[in-house]
């Protein structure tokens, strides 16, 4: 079976150009809607705002749980299906409130004057500060740019145990891994 044609000839290496163009017109493209959007839309997990997971007896429709909460002046909350059981919702909450045992109250009471009391179970509700928020888009950040770095130290690496090196003095040959191998050598000439 014979998955390529063995006599075709594909100029990748000429058509760099184009390939290098276009991804510099859909990056610039990715920036200016950022720019424009006044940066990324954060959700709950980076900007803070609280969590609240709901239960309900009945069968319901995200649409109807935003309903009941829409006199509670919660902002631009989202609620979503949530989990294996239909109903299972998860209600996101772009502000932490002062005093949860009041939040919570006034929640139950609104969703228990549209559904019926015990006719739902607030399984959980969880407060994300900004502060940790944070902490998780420092992380992310991170984890972004050693990604990005990878391809890179990868290279490297292969390049410095397939090519012949000589160390530039005596205490090179102390290098611990082949990273520091590799910056702390020269290529031999012969």
């Amino acid at each position: 079976m014979q998955i390529f044609n063995p006599n075709s000839h594909y100029d990748f290496v000429g058509k760099n150009r184009i390939a290098v163009i276009l991804s510099l017109v859909i990056i610039l493209g990715g920036l200016l809607s950022l720019a424009i959007k006044g940066g990324p839309a954060l959700g709950v997990d980076f900007a803070g705002g609280t969590l609240v997971e709901v239960r309900f007896a009945a069968p319901t429709q995200a649409g109807d749980i935003r309903d009941a909460l829409g006199n509670l002046s919660l902002g631009s909350f989202t609620v979503q299906q949530f989990g294996d059981d239909p109903n299972d919702f998860l209600i996101r909450i772009p502000q932490s409130p002062s005093d949860q045992q009041e939040f919570s109250g006034s929640l139950a009471g609104a969703l228990q004057s549209r559904y019926g009391e015990g006719q739902l179970d607030i399984r959980r509700m969880e407060m994300v500060g900004p502060q940790v928020g944070q902490e998780l888009m420092e992380k992310g950040f991170l984890a972004l740019l050693y990604a990005m770095a990878a391809p890179w130290s990868t290279s490297a690496g292969v390049l410095s145990s397939a090519t012949p090196w000589r160390p530039l003095s005596p205490s090179a040959t102390t290098c611990w891994s082949p990273w520091a191998f590799f910056l702390c050598s020269t290529k031999s000439s012969t």
